[in-house]
């Protein structure tokens, strides 16, 4: 069976098309076909075609502005294990034709990085032949749905009866997965960086997945449609905050920055920062994506073990600068306020409602905990002498930075045995025994 979702695409089309085409996705572009290009997986070629035909639309039109929409986005997932990659693509490119007549410029891809392999369609919402465009009424995904099904049923697949508009299938399957919303939700972040490796591919990931994120001051915030409200990540755990999951894409020990929106100049896939307080004035250039758009703020996120190469205004080299030797210029990090005071712990009960008790005595003992910790630790310091306490202080400093060191190691190395498809139990506990104190002590 096949479940079906249908998008429009109003920007960044050529982003879009080279995700779905990602080699390490599609089998090094093997499960990719296209009408607009002699490769099926070049997504420059494809989208340069789509773009084409856009003007040649827009340039026919007689009166009234350009629609918006540039493009449509089927995804149609398959049940885990019920289908064949190869006879998937065959399927999928049966229903692309189905959907276009062949007379749209259309791209298949085929995605096998995950348990149930799902079907990527993107074609462009200007007719190539008669360049009017592609209607979409609300009505439209049931008649797709029903296409989709009649192909399933055709070459042999299961049928869902009606699951429902929009439902992901994820949310159809919810219930062979135990657990509360929570842990399902870890889960799909936890699959989603394991085959992403920047946050553009993470966050497009996740949106397969129903899941949106969208960052609200300090905190990343998760939303899907199953559960009540947004979380936070930092209350999922020490793994799911903004610094966390950036360390965990690129596999590597981060530094972060917080930028004002003055200091960052953007243009196309590079960023200029200018350096505060460095005078002669000075900056560098980054990634984009390396950035974070909090609204009032960016957050960067660098190798801590790299460089960066300082210009003057004009461009001209000045010298390179290690990355930790930023901080003599922007202010450090305080990774203690992106962490939950409460960190998230597996649901106990059978019932909804028993459930919702062990986790309220569970919250409760968690914050009597910490209240025990600090308080030991006001003890000790008003135990000390005056002319001891600047020392104490600083003694606590430096047992946070090795607490801080001590996560990053954690998150690695459970991110590590993610990839290699090992269980993370018993690494997971270290880390929310770890962050708890590190926090405590902070």
């Amino acid at each position: 069976m096949a479940v079906v979702k249908i998008k429009a695409i109003r920007s960044t089309l050529g982003k879009a098309i080279g995700y779905i085409t990602d080699g390490s996705k599609t089998n090094s572009g093997l499960m990719c076909s296209s009408n607009c290009s002699i490769v099926p997986g070049m997504a420059e070629d494809i989208t340069a075609n789509m773009e084409l035909t856009l003007a040649l639309a827009d340039h026919s039109r007689r009166f009234g502005k350009p629609p918006s929409v540039v493009a449509y986005h089927v995804i149609q997932s398959f049940k885990p294990g019920e289908v064949d990659p190869n006879d998937a693509h065959d399927l999928g490119w049966e229903f692309a034709m189905a959907i276009t007549k062949d007379e749209y410029d259309v791209v298949c891809a085929t995605h096998l990085d995950r348990d149930h392999v799902h079907n990527h369609i993107i074609f462009c919402a200007a007719n190539r032949e008669t360049l009017k465009r592609y209607r979409n009424p609300k009505q439209n995904l049931d008649a797709l749905q029903n296409l989709s099904d009649n192909l399933c049923r055709k070459h042999g697949l299961s049928v869902i009866e009606r699951p429902g508009r929009g439902k992901s299938l994820e949310s159809i399957y919810a219930q062979t997965h135990p657990g509360s919303a929570k842990e399902r939700l870890m889960n799909k972040i936890d699959e989603a960086v394991r085959t992403s490796f920047t946050w553009e591919a993470m966050v497009a990931s996740l949106a397969e997945m129903d899941v949106k994120v969208r960052p609200k001051g300090v905190n990343i915030i998760f939303a899907e449609p199953d559960m009540s409200r947004p979380i936070r990540g930092r209350t999922l755990g020490a793994a799911y905050t903004e610094a966390a999951l950036m360390m965990r894409l690129g596999r590597e020990h981060v530094a972060e920055f917080s930028l004002a929106p003055r200091m960052v100049h953007i243009k196309g896939d590079q960023v200029r920062i200018r350096i505060p307080g460095h005078q002669p004035p000075a900056y560098f250039r980054v990634d984009a994506s390396k950035l974070v758009d909090h609204g009032s703020t960016y957050r960067l996120f660098l190798s801590e073990a790299g460089d960066v190469t300082v210009t003057d205004r004009g461009g001209k080299i000045i010298a390179p600068m290690a990355v930790a030797d930023l901080y003599h210029y922007f202010d450090p990090p305080q990774p203690a306020r992106e962490l939950s005071s409460a960190p998230h712990s597996p649901s106990r009960g059978i019932s909804a409602k028993q459930q919702r008790f062990f986790a309220h005595v569970d919250r409760q003992v968690s914050a009597l905990r910490d209240e025990i910790d600090v308080v030991n630790t006001l003890a000790d310091y008003d135990a000390t002498t005056p002319n001891q306490r600047a020392a104490f202080i600083d003694n606590l400093g430096q047992k946070v930075a090795s607490l801080d060191a001590i996560v990053h190691e954690l998150i690695l190395e459970r991110q590590n045995r993610l990839d290699a498809g090992l269980p993370v139990k018993h690494v997971g506990a270290r880390l929310a025994k770890a962050s708890r104190q590190r926090r405590n002590l902070a």
